[in-house]
């Protein structure tokens, strides 16, 4: 436990020293996607001048990271790849949300969204094509089923389902009725 702490401050000195960055916790808590994200704000010539001292002192994974903007720095069109990849990732977040809740048209929209996606990917063979290709029909039907089974935009049944799904407004208190005073004893 003590070499950790030991490891740990003295890239933490490194890197606050030449690179002028903070980790934001302590470097030995840090995972993959920490180090991504925190030497993506480090200029290239940095990371390429301090490559060395970085390898000797980082974790695997740390290291893995600087090496990763390297390659992107080498290679501009990896940076697509990183940001599909957290895209799907957020996307799969969403899918398993719309999935929870009540909504089917958007559950079907993004999945559509998704297979699309992967149909797009060049390394697909011919059978995951076919599978994937089979899929988005299944989605795009179950889509048009849930659409025909939802009321048309501005249609009454949209407008009468919407004013049934708002709670009721109270009922205006009514105000006690004055009673009349009538006089008594004129004629």
């Amino acid at each position: 436990m003590a070499n950790d702490d030991i490891l740990s401050s003295s890239v933490e000195q490194v890197l606050e020293k030449d690179l002028g960055l903070k980790p934001p916790k302590p470097v030995v808590e840090c995972t993959y996607d920490d180090f991504l994200e925190y030497f993506r704000r480090v200029p290239t010539a940095q990371l390429t001048r301090y490559r060395d001292e970085l390898e000797m002192l980082l974790p695997v994974e740390g290291f893995a990271a600087v090496s990763r903007w390297l390659e992107i720095v080498d290679d501009p069109s990896k940076m697509d790849k990183l940001y599909q990849g957290r895209l799907k990732a957020e996307a799969r977040d969403s899918i398993m949300d719309l999935a929870v809740g009540d909504d089917d048209v958007a559950f079907y929209e993004a999945l559509i969204r998704e297979t699309v996606a992967k149909l797009d990917e060049s390394r697909n063979s011919a059978q995951e094509v076919a599978r994937l290709t089979q899929n988005l029909n299944i989605f795009r039907a179950a889509l048009r089923d849930a659409r025909s089974r939802s009321p048309k935009k501005g249609s009454v049944l949209e407008k009468v389902l919407l004013a049934s799904a708002e709670p009721p407004k109270p009922a205006p208190k009514k105000k006690p009725a004055k009673k009349k005073t009538t006089k008594k004893g004129k004629k």
